[in-house]
């Protein structure tokens, strides 16, 4: 019996240890996530803007966040100066691309421009078996939207997808992250993400998230903020926040974007647990608003971004009432 009580305390022990030591590692790593709820919460009265399409149609949503520090139209510049200094970038952010005609983006295939006026910009990381949302590729990103979307006045939505079978973003490149020897930088890279958002949304015209496979974190809160998700019924489809798992918090806006869709409660237990979310979960709770088969993706979305143009397609209402007001 003493045996047992010793061999049982030791367990406890060692138990706490190692809570102790991932409490402290978590409690660092969330510094920077921290800073970046802090400030949204000072800007929370300016979370919901109304839109108004050119037939008449209008929906709010969330959020539209100004930030002092950098001014909105800093994101037409083509380069992210954070990138550019990072000198610690990952192995595959060195490798060379020279641009050809059949492809100018080495993170995106060339945009699609339908003759209905539909964008289709699919990702396609040609270096790694998956999407991430790496300083690297988000640069890039800003260059493609300033470039083939922003104004070009014919296209009259925008569709992201993958080009890349059963995965669509899944989630920011852990290795930049790890690679950053002063990690207040990643301060700087959000906002200028949240910016670059802003930017797209400020287009006025609906966006589109056509999802097959992963959509985690930085890849999920990419599709927050699109007017409206369609995910595949692919086994391999999950939307989830995990970056929790490793004592990080969504910064690209999931933390407001998310309780407006899902309402309070859902949005707290994917933030709080970073538990996978299946497509006919997610249909019922409201964070995607259509569920297909993964050979049709494409075809649907096109057909919804025609829709939400012309206003025969509506976007479906959150399953819950949006407690923003009590929530802040």
């Amino acid at each position: 019996m003493m045996l047992r009580r010793a061999s049982s305390a030791s367990l406890s022990l060692t138990s706490r240890r190692n809570n102790t030591s991932f409490l402290r590692s978590a409690l660092s790593s969330r510094v920077v996530a921290d800073n970046v709820l802090s400030h949204d919460a000072s800007r929370s009265c300016q979370l919901m803007r109304p839109h108004h399409y050119s037939n008449g149609t209008s929906r709010v949503f969330a959020p539209l966040r100004n930030f002092s520090s950098t001014a909105p139209a800093a994101i037409e510049k083509d380069v992210d100066p954070m990138v550019a200094r990072n000198e610690n970038a990952s192995t595959n952010d060195s490798t060379q691309f020279t641009p050809t005609p059949q492809r100018k983006y080495r993170f995106f295939q060339n945009v699609e421009v339908t003759s209905e006026g539909v964008a289709i910009v699919r990702l396609d990381n040609r270096e790694k078996k998956v999407n991430t949302l790496s300083f690297a590729l988000s640069d890039e990103a800003k260059i493609m939207w300033n470039s083939d979307i922003h104004n070009n006045t014919d296209i009259k939505a925008v569709i992201f997808t993958s080009a890349k079978p059963d995965t669509f973003i899944a989630g920011a490149d852990i290795f930049d992250i790890q690679q950053l020897e002063d990690k207040t930088q990643l301060l700087s890279y959000i906002e200028r993400e949240l910016q670059f958002f802003q930017r797209m949304k400020s287009k006025g015209v609906p966006l589109i998230a056509a999802i097959d496979g992963p959509a985690l974190g930085g890849g999920l809160e990419w599709a927050l903020w699109c007017d409206y998700r369609i995910c595949t019924d692919n086994p391999k489809t999950k939307l989830g926040l995990p970056e929790v798992k490793l004592g990080l918090l969504p910064g690209f806006g999931g933390t407001q974007n998310l309780p407006a869709l899902v309402g309070v409660q859902n949005a707290m237990d994917m933030m709080l647990t970073g538990k996978d979310i299946r497509p006919n979960k997610a249909k019922k709770m409201g964070l995607v608003d259509l569920v297909v088969a993964p050979q049709s993706l494409e075809k649907v979305a096109i057909h919804t971004a025609k829709g939400l143009v012309d206003g025969t397609v509506k976007k479906s209402k959150p399953k819950k009432k949006v407690a923003s007001q009590s929530f802040y």
